[in-house]
């Protein structure tokens, strides 16, 4: 009796069914096992030549290849995809009451990120001695109107020129060259 063929695909259901656990992950060997119900106590050479061949078929090679892009679409992430997902996480953190609020805010930084609504403005810095040093030297007054021109600078408010006025701050003149850091 001949196997009945997909119209569609041209597989038989067992061709169809290694095809399906080939595209999902398994080996060529144990997928061919699970579809044709192979006897533990078949030659492992038999088994990895009759999988090999199968995967290699003219009809089911291409039915694996468009079932492996199917499983990379599904596992793949976009923006909608994040949007998505991170509007679920609000909903169900919000249902959670007062103690959801956190998760929602990650939900929604998260979106915000995706988006590029928000951006990440930290700034890493390696102090140096040397720079350390220069610091140290500053007045509080400078100390302040740098810390003001720092965070204006996160927000890219920066201003034209020195001892221009920005939201209420006063940014210095550039301090003095100090020199090199004090050795020790």
């Amino acid at each position: 009796m001949t196997a009945v063929k997909d119209p569609v695909t041209g597989l038989t259901s067992k061709q169809e069914h290694f095809a399906q656990l080939v595209a999902y992950g398994l080996n060529q060997s144990d997928a061919y096992r699970q579809a044709y119900d192979v006897s533990p106590s078949s030659p492992s050479s038999t088994v990895n030549d009759q999988g090999y061949t199968l995967a290699h078929h003219a009809y089911i090679a291409p039915r694996i290849a468009e079932l492996r892009a199917k499983v990379a679409a599904k596992r793949s992430w976009n923006r909608e995809r994040m949007v998505e997902q991170a509007e679920k996480h609000i909903n169900v953190a919000l249902e959670g009451g007062y103690k959801g609020v956190s998760a929602a805010n990650g939900a929604l930084e998260l979106i915000g990120k995706v988006t590029g609504l928000l951006t990440d403005t930290r700034v890493d810095l390696n102090v140096s001695g040397t720079i350390t040093h220069a610091l140290a030297s500053l007045t509080d007054e400078e100390l302040r109107a740098l810390v003001a021109a720092a965070r204006l600078a996160t927000l890219g408010q920066l201003p034209e020129a020195p001892g221009q006025v920005v939201e209420g701050q006063i940014v210095m003149d550039a301090p003095p060259d100090i020199g090199p850091a004090p050795s020790g």
